[in-house]
């Protein structure tokens, strides 16, 4: 009785404290398109990827509801680098779909004249005004987003002098456009503005697609239910704890002797979750791990796993090359970008054994490719004279014209090779595949 009561309270209390409209909600798949077309019509980058985003915490003060109930802590905010645009996969931020579908328009033409500058307020003021410049018709879909979200915001009457200031500045940079300072530091920064962009300094790695995030946690069915979550979330490769080992507390005259003892692992007996899609919501971070035994609960989610190769600086933005597209059978201008990566942490080790014998054969066909020493033809400075250009310079004479130089010399030099090199490394996640059980 008492855990059917905790249910139902704990669903009416979450319900009741909810600030998205799952029932209005949309899902990034269902505007893919639309938001890549307006995305790369107004000059986004090419080689960007267009992708859900994960629910991060925003630490803005909640209401009494969400305190109560555990909730608000996150949400899925729209941020932008050089590699990723990521877009909240499952928008319920109003309770139209209307306005949920023209919010991820809204973002994907912020992304593409958004230009950052290290201040984020004054940033997405500036790219606001230019987006609204460029394609004035979305100034009402810009008005009703702004004054749909006035209404959920605070009232800064209610709130401390230093959050109310900050409160007033955003609202006066939503309704004028207008932004000469940055939010103050303050106890909880600002709500979070859905219709802004995060910007993120340093690259994430690509993670798992959906396909691969199935591939390794499968698409689960629970009580003949299909649990697919919509949102991504970022993951973490850790190893499986030994669930027999650490510290045993216990009491002496508890203390089993051999006849005891009896080896029995209810690990997973023990850990199971009733319902996995809850807890899976809860959770900011996922530890992904190799368990043995065969998992009650599958459930499809997004996983955002960084690789390990975290350490590399990248150079350069990079250099645009095309690429075929084997399906359309056309060649697609500026489609992909070669980065130029520097490690920072990686020191340099010797050359594993196994590669040596390798090693020296690669080098002695590239020193076989080193520059030739040749002999230069008609040149005006030399070693040696060149007699079939000295016989055109007489024939040319006793015809009567002379040009003012004539090469008549030629020089024994080390500036001829046959072969020029580009070394280009793949550094994707399909670089992180083992090539045996030991490599």
């Amino acid at each position: 009785m008492e855990e059917w009561v905790g249910r139902l309270w704990h669903r009416w209390i979450v319900r009741a404290a909810d600030v998205e409209y799952p029932q209005a909600a949309v899902r990034l798949e269902q505007v893919q398109r639309q938001v890549g077309i307006l995305y790369r019509a107004l000059g986004g980058d090419p080689g960007v990827e267009i992708r859900s985003a994960a629910r991060a915490r925003h630490g803005a003060r909640r209401g009494l509801l969400q305190r109560i109930a555990g909730t608000g802590t996150r949400l899925p905010l729209a941020s932008l680098d050089h590699a990723t645009l990521e877009l909240p996969g499952f928008c319920a931020c109003f309770p139209e779909a209307d306005l949920n579908a023209r919010l991820l328009l809204w973002l994907a033409g912020m992304a593409a004249v958004y230009r950052g500058r290290g201040h984020w307020l004054q940033d997405n003021v500036r790219a606001a005004r230019t987006l609204l410049q460029r394609l004035p018709g979305l100034r009402p879909a810009w008005n009703a987003l702004c004054a749909a979200h006035l209404d959920q915001r605070p009232d800064p009457e209610r709130l401390p002098p230093d959050e109310a200031a900050n409160e007033r500045l955003l609202r006066r940079a939503l309704l004028q456009l207008e932004a000469d300072a940055e939010p103050h530091p303050a106890r909880h920064p600002p709500w979070p503005v859905p219709m802004f962009l995060l910007p993120r300094n340093n690259a994430k790695g690509r993670g798992p697609s959906r396909r691969e995030a199935d591939a390794e946690t499968g698409q689960t069915q629970a009580n003949g239910q299909d649990l697919d979550n919509p949102d991504r979330h970022r993951g973490r490769r850790v190893e499986e704890p030994d669930e027999r080992g650490g510290l045993l507390a216990f009491r002496l005259e508890s203390l089993f002797t051999r006849a005891e003892f009896a080896a029995v692992d209810r690990s997973q007996e023990e850990d199971e979750d009733t319902d996995p899609e809850d807890a899976l919501q809860d959770m900011e971070e996922v530890s992904v791990s190799a368990t043995p035994g065969r998992p009650r609960h599958r459930v499809r989610f997004d996983l955002d796993l960084p690789p390990e190769d975290a350490d590399d600086e990248i150079l350069d933005g990079g250099i645009l090359v095309p690429e075929w597209d084997h399906r359309r059978q056309r060649l697609l201008p500026a489609h992909c970008r070669i980065l130029v990566m520097q490690s920072r942490d990686a020191a340099p080790t010797p050359l594993p054994r196994h590669l040596r014998a390798a090693s020296r054969r690669i080098r002695q066909q590239f020193e076989a490719l080193m520059p030739e020493r040749r002999w230069q033809r008609r040149q005006l400075e030399g070693s040696e004279l060149d007699l079939e250009a000295w016989v055109e310079l007489e024939s040319e004479r006793s015809a009567g014209e002379v040009p003012a130089e004539w090469p008549v010399f030629r020089d024994f030099r080390n500036d001829q090779r046959d072969l020029s090199c580009l070394l280009l490394a793949d550094l994707s996640l399909s670089t992180d595949a083992a090539a045996d059980d030991e490599r």
